[in-house]
């Protein structure tokens, strides 16, 4: 299927509305999506701290990953070309981003970090309870590397 200019450009104009839209749509909620709520209350915007903006800049780079994955399935030509560079810069952000959520949850959330044998109070990390649940984060890398060594080739 290919797209003329004009259907390219409604396609851009509806995907970068989409993208500026879903922080906003988030963001005033109970929750971001991954942060953990132990209770909410006070000002309007004590929601706002660095952790829910790095939530929420997540949220984004893996919605551009999925809107440059779709583009890259739907598209051939140029456009497919653009989609594929847009893809990859977008799992290099999802990747940098998801490991820094990562760690700031570990780090911001003690009760979470405690389960996973890292206590931020007494600066201590307990590597018997750390090292059976590196397999996770090594999942989520393998799973990284399988997208970014196919989309290269795509097509």
């Amino acid at each position: 299927m290919l797209l003329t200019l004009h259907e390219r450009e409604r396609l851009l104009i509806y995907t970068a509305a989409k993208l500026a839209a879903e922080p906003l749509a988030r963001s005033r909620g109970d929750e971001l999506v991954g942060h953990v709520r132990e209770s909410f209350a006070g000002e309007p915007f004590d929601w706002l701290t660095p952790y829910t903006l790095l939530v929420a800049a997540g949220i984004v780079a893996g919605y551009a990953l999925l809107g440059g994955a779709w583009l890259m399935m739907k598209t051939k030509d140029s456009l497919h070309g653009d989609a594929r560079r847009w893809t990859l810069i977008s799992a290099t952000a999802v990747a940098i981003l998801l490991a820094a959520v990562s760690v700031a949850t570990l780090l911001v959330h003690h009760r979470i970090g405690m389960r996973w044998g890292i206590d931020t109070a007494e600066v201590q990390i307990a590597w018997d309870m750390l090292l059976p649940r590196l397999a996770i984060p090594a999942l989520g890398l393998a799973g990284l590397a399988l997208i970014l060594t196919a989309i290269p080739y795509s097509r």
